[in-house]
């Protein structure tokens, strides 16, 4: 399913899209997430979630853009307060034309007890 629940936050995959190359000329796709913080203070995508693309079963690395785009950095941090909602865009270099996985957990959660997967063709 597309959204769900974790411990921290309800969180939305919004789309994957594909994107620029990197900065090493290699595919990338960006991964949009819709996070709301159900927790009671004020909170970060990237302190609260463990977002995860896959492509054949291998963990995608974040992509380094040779251009300041997209510079996600100060929305991966950037706080919301408890109970609002953020928008994350992630940019990830892509191995292949597989499809990918994407997959949020918490991010201190260690037995992935609620998690939020989605499949998507790029």
């Amino acid at each position: 399913d597309m959204e769900g629940d974790l411990k921290t936050m309800h969180v939305k995959i919004v789309s994957a899209v594909r994107s620029n190359n990197d900065y090493n000329n290699q595919p990338t796709v960006l991964v949009t997430f819709e996070w709301t913080n159900n927790t009671d203070k004020n909170n970060s995508f990237a302190v609260l979630a463990s977002p995860q693309v896959f492509q054949n079963g291998q963990a995608l690395d974040t992509a380094i853009y040779s251009e300041n785009l997209p510079d996600t950095i100060p929305i991966l941090i950037s706080e919301v307060q408890p109970g609002a909602t953020g928008t994350v865009t992630i940019g990830y270099t892509l191995k292949d034309d597989s499809e990918v996985t994407v997959d949020v957990t918490d991010l201190f959660d260690l037995n992935d007890s609620a998690k939020v997967v989605h499949k998507f063709t790029v």
